[in-house]
């Protein structure tokens, strides 16, 4: 939704579309981009503004490395039909997924006790 070209085309639209044509324009140009806006209080903003993060943007490697593994595993359990290729590619991705959990866990334990 763009922004009114000048103040004589906000009388065409409704009180109600004008306020959130605003406060789009206004989160816009904090933000800097296109984005979503979220009613979260009696401000709208967008994830930016209220610096709020997505789960997944705070997971560390390991955390990381079980959501890649459980995706792979339920592609595998999911009943279709995948050729034999895909297949293989897939156990392959989660062998990798796997050792690189593994990895992770052991560079934390090493961490955790000073090795």
């Amino acid at each position: 939704m763009a922004a009114p070209a000048d103040s004589r085309s906000l009388t065409r639209v409704t009180a109600e579309r004008a306020t959130v044509v605003a406060q789009l324009v206004t989160v816009k140009a904090v933000a800097r981009q296109r984005v979503a806006l979220l009613y979260l209080s009696r401000r709208v903003a967008c994830r930016t503004c209220f610096r709020l993060a997505y789960p997944s943007q705070s997971e560390d490697l390991m955390g990381r490395m079980w959501r890649k593994q459980g995706k792979i595993e339920r592609r595998l359990r999911s009943g279709k039909r995948l050729t034999s290729a895909t297949r293989e590619r897939l156990v392959d991705e989660l062998m990798l997924a796997k050792d690189a959990r593994q990895a992770a866990f052991i560079a934390a334990a090493r961490r955790l006790l000073g090795l």
